[in-house]
Formats: structure tokens, C-alpha cells, sequence
């Protein structure tokens, strides 16, 4: 009996453990697929060409002047593109802004603005500080160091302003930071983002409960992803006698949980093109406008396309566990013990038989089962 158990437990762990990992590994897979899917939208918003492109040049103050968000204390900062004729060389433009802060007073403001009192810093991330911190994450020496250099301890998120200021320099970008209450918006003829960037600008400073949303989004898809894995590790509870009723809840109903777990990102993107655009419309040429419109249109459905990618992997995750799950158990169903029980009984049958019949009475077929003398004996 105790051998029985045992081995049931051992095919218990086995099916829990492949079942879990399949379900695992086919959402992350979903998961993976969203980055292609939304590149198919991301990488037609940008906006080519304009029919009236000085109109839009002064859009862009006219509309942040129009939206009231300067009264709350919003800043705009046109970000001077890199010089160089390759990327190392704009690289290298850039580096030398950082080093050199005071020759560049306009980007002093903005590094200023976005990073008070951290002239420090800048001189060294480039060359030690960024390397050891990546390097070295959870060195609370160096976490010390940082948070003396530049005064806050979310290191992620300082390397990550860093980073965006820099694409802001390269590219057709913008960018509107919470912290400092900033848009940068890069100093180009044609800015895509920069309406939709106001529009963060107007959700956060104007709109009730603007903050609480603009804070809740950056969860973006994690709150989402942790639900579905909680739903393929949990026991499963579809076979259950006495079920576990919030466990219940999830499985039955992980996809629709996930969706509106990141659906706050979705209100954030999509009101943040909808505010933007109606502060810009006054100022924007009629066909320019629909450009804009058409362009937010397309990554917001980017940003769609990830969240339903993300709930969609939730249920399929699930989905492959609980099917692994059952074709695991059919294959493992005690085999094993079910033959030595059927060859028990034969024998058992064969002993009774054999006290009520003759030795000559086996047939060739029971001598064969039994034993070598019975076998022999059949045969004569």
C-alpha cells in the first residue's frame, strides 16, 4: 500500500510540474508575440509629411499655451537634435553636452529641470556610475553614492529619464516626465508625439483623478502578467470536490481579470491623444490634423494589441496546463499496479482451481502462465 502511494505521489509531481511548466511557457509566448503585433502599428504612426508644416511648428506652443497646463506649473523644453552625420558621432554630441553642461545653457535647463542639482552625476554616468550600478544593482554603496549624486534612490528610473532624453535627441520623440512635471519635445520640424505628450500633461495636472491614473498605468501589463501565472500555478479547481472559491474566480475568469488589470494604461494612452489633439485642433491645418488623429489612432491600437496579447496569453497559459494536466493523468494511471493485481488474481484463481483438478488438467496455455513445472507437465 505504502508503495502505491508513493508512487501516485511521484506521478502527481510529475504531472503538476510538466503541466505547469507547458502553461507557463505557452503564455509567455503569447506574451512574446505582442512586441510583433504592435510593431505593425507603432511603426506606421509616425507622421512623414505635412501639408503646413510652420503651422504645426507653432501649434505646438500655441496649443500647450491653449491647454492651461502652464498654470499648473507644466514646463516645455525643445530639445536640440544630436549633430552628426552617423550615431556614434551623435553619440559622442551628446556626451560632450553632458560633460561640458555649462557652453549649452538651454540644455542645462532641461537637465536641470529634469534632474535638479545633479551637475555631478552627468559627469560621471557616462564613463563609471551607469556601468557599476547595472553592473552591481543591489551594492548599497553604490545606492548611497546615486542617491547623494542625484537625490532619489530610483536608480531604474533616472537611467531610464536618461535614456529617453537621449532618443529624444536622435529621433522624432517627446516625452512628458511626472517628477518634474517637464515635456521635452525634440526641436524637429515634425513632432508626432507631442500632442499625445500634452495630453499626459493635461491628464495629470487637469483632469480629476488624472494623478491617481497616470500613476496607476506605469503598473502597465505587470499587474496582468502576475494574475496569469497565479491562475497556472494555483492548484486547478475544475475537478474538485470542495473548491477554493477565489481561486475559482481567477481561472474561470483570468482573461477578462488580466484585460482589466492593464486597461488603465489603455485609459491613459487614449485619453492622453484625445485631450492632446483638442488643445492642437484650433492651431493644426485640417488635413494635418487628420494626419495626427490617424497617427494616434494607429498606436493606440499598438498599445490595444499588447494588452489584449497579454489577457489573451493569461487564458491560453491556462488552457495548455489544464490540457497537459489531463493527458498526463489518462497516460499515467497506475498501470503498473493494475497488471499485478489482474496477474494476482489469475494466480489465486489458477491455486483454487488447481486443489479441485488434477495435475494433467492444465491446459498448454495455464502451464505456461504458472511455472516451469507446470509448463513441462502441460506439455506431456
Amino acid at each position: 500500500m505504502l508503495t502505491i502511494t508513493n508512487e501516485n505521489n511521484h506521478k502527481n509531481y510529475i504531472t503538476s510540474a510538466v503541466s505547469r511548466a507547458a502553461g507557463l511557457l505557452a503564455g509567455y509566448g503569447i506574451y512574446s508575440s505582442a512586441n510583433f503585433a504592435s510593431d505593425l502599428f507603432y511603426t506606421k504612426a509616425n507622421v512623414e509629411k505635412l501639408k503646413n508644416p510652420q503651422k504645426t511648428k507653432q501649434a505646438y506652443n500655441l496649443a500647450f499655451l491653449n491647454s492651461k497646463v502652464k498654470e499648473k506649473g507644466t514646463k516645455l523644453f525643445f530639445v536640440p537634435l544630436a549633430k552628426g552625420a552617423n550615431d556614434l558621432e551623435k553619440m559622442q554630441d551628446i556626451k560632450n553636452i553632458i560633460s561640458d553642461i555649462d557652453n549649452f545653457p538651454k540644455e542645462e535647463e532641461i537637465l536641470n529641470a529634469l534632474y535638479p542639482d545633479s551637475e555631478t552625476f552627468y559627469s560621471k554616468l557616462c564613463d563609471k556610475i551607469e556601468k557599476l550600478l547595472r553592473k552591481n544593482p543591489d551594492n548599497l554603496t553604490l545606492q548611497h553614492l546615486a542617491d547623494w549624486l542625484f537625490g532619489t534612490d530610483d536608480f531604474d528610473d533616472t537611467l531610464f529619464n536618461l535614456d529617453t532624453y537621449i532618443s529624444i535627441k536622435f529621433a522624432d520623440n517627446a516625452m512628458f516626465s511626472t517628477s518634474t512635471n517637464s515635456i521635452l519635445v525634440a526641436d524637429s520640424e515634425i513632432n508626432t508625439p507631442f500632442f499625445h505628450e500634452l495630453g499626459h500633461s493635461i491628464n495629470y495636472n487637469l483632469k480629476k483623478g488624472g494623478k491617481f491614473i497616470s500613476n496607476l498605468s506605469r503598473i502597465h501589463y505587470d499587474l496582468a502578467i502576475a494574475l496569469g501565472v497565479a491562475a497556472i500555478l494555483l492548484p486547478s479547481q475544475k475537478d474538485k470536490e470542495k473548491k477554493n472559491k477565489p481561486i475559482e474566480f481567477l481561472q474561470n475568469n483570468v482573461g477578462k481579470l488580466a484585460f482589466l488589470a492593464a486597461s488603465p494604461l489603455l485609459i491613459e494612452e487614449g485619453t492622453a491623444s484625445i485631450r492632446g489633439l483638442k488643445a492642437a485642433k484650433p492651431y493644426l491645418d485640417k488635413v494635418d490634423y487628420k494626419k495626427f488623429k490617424s497617427s494616434y489612432l494607429r498606436a493606440f491600437m499598438g498599445y490595444f494589441s499588447n494588452v489584449a496579447f497579454v489577457a489573451g496569453g493569461t487564458v491560453v497559459g491556462l488552457k495548455v496546463k489544464n490540457l497537459v494536466s489531463d493527458i498526463l493523468n489518462k497516460k499515467l494511471q497506475k498501470p503498473f499496479f493494475a497488471k499485478e493485481k489482474s496477474c494476482t488474481d489469475s494466480t489465486q484463481s489458477g491455486e483454487q482451481n488447481n486443489i479441485n483438478k488434477p495435475v494433467g488438467a492444465f491446459s498448454k496455455r495455464q502451464g505456461h502462465v504458472h511455472s516451469p513445472k507446470t509448463a513441462k507437465h502441460g506439455r506431456d
